[in-house]
Formats: C-alpha cells, structure tokens, sequence
C-alpha cells in the first residue's frame, strides 16, 4: 500500500469560532480507493478531564461514516469504535486535543 495522507478539514469553532463544540471531517486513506470520510464534533474541556477520554479534554465524541454512527462517547461509551477508521478518527483526534 502506498503511503496516503490523512486529512482533516474543519469547521465551526475549530475555525475560530468561540465555542467548545469543534467539528469536521478526517479522511483516513483506503488501499486502492478514495479516503474514507470520518465526519467528526467534538465538545472540549479546557483541560484535561477524568470524565474525558483516556482524561483528554474531550467530554463528548460523535464519530460517522455516510451518516451512520461508528462511535459515541458522553463522558463514558456508548458506542466504542466500530471499525478501523473510526479507531484511528479517534487516534488523531486524542493527539489533536491533549
């Protein structure tokens, strides 16, 4: 497989917006096709938390792909990642807001 870039496009506050929901869509690649679309919000802590994931900043995750949801998490699972693109979604959002 050749190397393909994630992406991540963003919107809302993650622009700038003073708010704590951030929200977007992160292209995780897939062999021999185009990227698999993870669309993403997020709600923030200003801190890191223990009622965030792995006591990140994140309180509140909504992960999906064509619209069907692949991960909740509301200051604890309801949904745990369903597939390897929402496992590495997730990756890159916990790096992305420490």
């Amino acid at each position: 497989m050749k190397k393909q870039e994630i992406t991540k496009g963003l919107t809302g506050a993650a622009k700038g917006y003073n708010s704590v929901w951030h929200e977007g869509v992160i292209g995780i690649p897939k062999e021999g096709g185009h990227p698999v679309r993870v669309t993403f919000q997020v709600k923030l802590y200003k801190a890191g938390s223990g009622f965030g994931i792995n006591g990140s900043r994140i309180s509140k995750l909504w992960l999906a792909i064509d619209g069907n949801t692949v991960a909740n998490y509301d200051r604890g699972w309801d949904t745990e990642p369903t597939c390897e693109e929402a496992k590495l979604a997730l990756d890159i959002l916990l790096n992305d807001y420490k």
